[in-house]
């Protein structure tokens, strides 16, 4: 291994303990999702915890301030727009992948009475919720910035530096997966009530991190940004849960007993997505 190598080997390891530090440390001592002011301020902590890793890995390393991706994007404006609207692809698979797993949760007709209710005894209140949820989210991208900054602006570029692009993806996704092991262990995402657990849940989430982590990438990569990657990393994470809310608040028996299944069904449209744009970055040159 090259002298550089080595430099940048030690800088993915000090980025992903200074990353990991805030969940595994703040999570145990305050709580998740508790309500009080230390568990709440701790989650605001944790979200930009992989911005504060780049900027003390770099601070620590003496790096600089070289490929910060903090420019709106590159090249022609049209092309940037594009790329820009394939961050809005979250709106479509997440949606899509809340109906499939409450028709897999519920009776089939249960669903369809629920979605025909929506549509034609409350369509111009529903539209308007979800219109109102997708324009919230894109304000909330700077919570998800403090992840894309540190993930895709900084983590994925170094191991890319030190091996194959096809290795890089997957350890950067199951770095970043693993990152949610303290979150997954208090029951975010799948609950607790499941079989393996809570091991289950966390090869979900590493899985999962895999492949929208490339439609992550390849947004960053073809915009120079890591703005788009926010967006749509706020749209991924908030979409589903206004569609879960908006069909549990028309038909509350709708909402299953058993979260991972639920869940696990929920994710596959984003996954899909991801496998996409992975074979899309594997075919594509390897920006120099």
């Amino acid at each position: 291994m090259t002298a550089e190598k080595k430099k940048t080997l030690f800088r993915v390891v000090l980025y992903t303990v200074l990353a990991y530090a805030p969940p595994f440390v703040l999570i145990p001592a305050f709580g998740y999702m508790k309500d009080t002011t230390a568990s709440q301020l701790s989650l605001l902590l944790i979200c930009f915890a992989p911005m504060l890793a780049n900027i003390l890995t770099r601070l620590i390393t003496r790096e600089g301030c070289k490929d910060l991706y903090l420019m709106p994007g590159k090249g022609h404006g049209h092309r940037t727009l594009l790329f820009y609207a394939l961050a809005l692809l979250p709106v479509i698979a997440c949606t899509v992948g809340v109906i499939c797993a409450f028709y897999q949760a519920a009776e089939n007709k249960a669903v369809a009475d629920t979605l025909r209710f929506l549509w034609e005894k409350d369509r111009t209140m529903t539209v308007t919720s979800f219109i109102q949820a997708v324009t919230f989210c894109l304000p909330l991208s700077f919570l998800y910035f403090g992840e894309e900054f540190g993930w895709r602006g900084y983590l994925t570029p170094k191991l890319e530096q030190l091996m194959p692009r096809p290795a890089a993806l997957v350890v950067s996704g199951i770095i970043w997966g693993l990152w949610h092991a303290p979150m997954t262990w208090n029951g975010h995402n799948f609950g607790k009530d499941y079989n393996f657990f809570p091991w289950a849940g966390m090869l979900v989430m590493c899985v999962f991190c895999i492949l929208v982590g490339c439609y992550f990438s390849y947004l960053q990569e073809k915009t120079n940004s890591v703005y788009p990657a926010s967006i749509a990393h706020a749209l991924n994470n908030n979409i589903t849960g206004t569609v879960t809310g908006i069909m549990a608040a028309a038909n509350p028996a709708l909402m299953p007993a058993d979260l991972f299944p639920f869940t696990v069904t929920a994710m596959i449209p984003m996954a899909v997505t991801g496998a996409v744009f992975m074979v899309l970055l594997l075919m594509g040159k390897k920006k120099a």
